[in-house]
Order: structure tokens, then sequence, then C-alpha cells
């Protein structure tokens, strides 16, 4: 009696996975070289982004984007005609029937960037408290990422905070300074200079003014100074000069003690678009000193 075994070889299929190709770019560039695949029917042959067709066989549906390699068969490489933008970036898969051959992964590589507008809260903020006029600054914003760290993307933001002027006045009589601002003893011929110096925002418009006639006003919308026809009898030279910041300026009032009328006192006035303000020098006669 003879035993017979039989013997069923199992034959296991093995599918091979699709090549898998990395490629990073930068926006705005051209492809150097084409993405390339290799098939045995091109007839039977597709390239996709995603699940999205991008050719049939020989026919591409957007020929404006891209275009298929001129080489012979079996080269079924695809060509992007135009610069690379940023929604270019994602998978490309080179298919033949339903087996994908080959697989691209583009990347695209940008210098970090500060939106000119956002909307909500995103991103590092910066906070700050108690506000106070000191706070009216540029503040500078700066993103960089590992593609181009020698080159920060750079952004200058200015805070604005408005403020009833801060006025203060200097006295010099005679070329020497005053400290006692409140009230100043001269006599007839003493030159003297008053200086009075405004931090403001929005600017203000600034008056000087000798009891209750108006001298002379600063405009600040022209940078102007109208001088009153109340002061005909002698002369006052109003100037204008700048303070180091930009939210300051210094209107100076520059004059004789000529007559017992210019014993008075004298006002800085200062008004913006927040209120006023007022800084007043009391000018007394004296015969000796």
């Amino acid at each position: 009696m003879y035993a017979s075994i039989c013997f069923l070889a199992l034959s296991s299929v093995i599918h091979a996975e699709p090549e898998r190709v990395i490629l990073e770019y930068e926006l705005g560039d051209n492809l150097q070289y084409p993405l390339y695949c290799k098939v045995g029917d091109i007839n039977k042959s597709s390239w996709k982004r995603s699940d999205v067709p991008i050719s049939a066989g020989e026919y591409v549906f957007d020929n404006k984007k891209y275009s298929l390699d001129d080489k012979s068969p079996p080269e079924y490489n695809l060509k992007l005609k135009k610069s690379l933008l940023k929604n270019d970036a994602g998978k490309y898969s080179c298919t033949e029937g339903s087996k994908e051959i080959k697989i691209y992964i583009l990347i695209a590589k940008e210098s970090a960037s500060i939106p000119k507008h956002s909307i909500g809260i995103s991103g590092n903020m910066l906070g700050i408290r108690n506000i106070s006029q000191s706070c009216n600054t540029i503040y500078q914003c700066q993103a960089i990422n590992s593609y181009r760290m020698k080159k920060p993307v750079v952004k200058n933001i200015t805070l604005r905070v408005d403020f009833i002027p801060d006025v203060s006045v200097g006295i010099k009589l005679n070329g020497k300074e005053i400290l006692n601002g409140g009230s100043v003893l001269g006599r007839k011929k003493d030159r003297v200079v008053l200086s009075c110096s405004i931090y403001a925002v929005p600017p203000p418009n600034v008056t000087w003014s000798r009891d209750n006639v108006t001298i002379g006003t600063y405009h600040h919308v022209n940078g102007a100074i109208e001088k009153s026809s109340n002061t005909d009898h002698f002369l006052y030279e109003l100037k204008t000069k700048a303070l180091e910041t930009k939210i300051g300026i210094t209107v100076t009032l520059d004059f004789t003690l000529d007559a017992d009328y210019t014993f008075a006192s004298y006002h800085c006035d200062a008004e913006n678009e927040v209120g006023s303000n007022r800084k007043t020098v009391k000018i007394k006669h004296v015969q000796k000193r």
C-alpha cells in the first residue's frame, strides 16, 4: 500500500510599494527637472495631485500649468510650467492602471511673514498695562523661521496714546536762566525769553498772551505762527522749535521790558482734542536789585 502525499505550494504575491521622493522648493521658482516616472503603457497611465487628475494618457487637463515631458515611452514625466505657488505643495503620484508607481511630495519653503491685518488674538502678543504718554513710540515685531535665519521679517507698529497737553515754561532774564518759574523781578530794558515746552498727542495749538491780550498763536496744522494785531506797541518775537521727541514742541516768546504794560502776567495756553492746559509767568517791576 502506497501512501501518497500531496504538497501544495503556496505562492505569495508581493506588491511593491511605490517609490517616494521628497522635494523642497522655494516659492516663485520653477522645477529645474520634471517629476520622473517610467511606465509600461502610457495610455493606461496618469498623474494626480492628491486625488485630482492632472493627466490621462497623453492628455493634460490643465495645459497652462502642466505638461508631459516630450521623451518617448516608457518616460512619463510631468513638468510644472509656471512658477511654483504655495498651494502647489502636496502629493503628486504617477499611476499605471490602479497601481501607484512613483510618489513625489513637494514641500514649500518660505520665509516667516507678518500679516498686515490680524483677526482675533493669535501668535505672540505684547501686552502693555497702565498706558501713559511715555508709551507713545514704535514697537517692532520680528519673525524668523529655520528657512532663512539671517534675514528676519520686521514690522513696525506705532502706538499712539492721546493725552492732554503737558506744559512747562523756562525763563531767561538777560541770558541768565531763572529757576523760580512762577514770578520774575525785572526792570526796564531787561531782555526776557519765555520758552513754553509742550508734550501732547494729538499736536496742540499754542497761544501766548499778556494778561487778557493775545500775542500770537502757533497752529499745528500748518506749523505757522499767527501774530495778534494787539502787539503794535512793542515787538514780541515768537519762535518754534521741535523737541527731541515727535510729540513735543517749544514756542518761545522773546521781548524787551520797554514799557510799564510789559510788566504783566504772561500765559502759555496749549489745547488739543483731549483738553487744554495753561502755565503762567508773572513779571514784576522793580527799580533796583
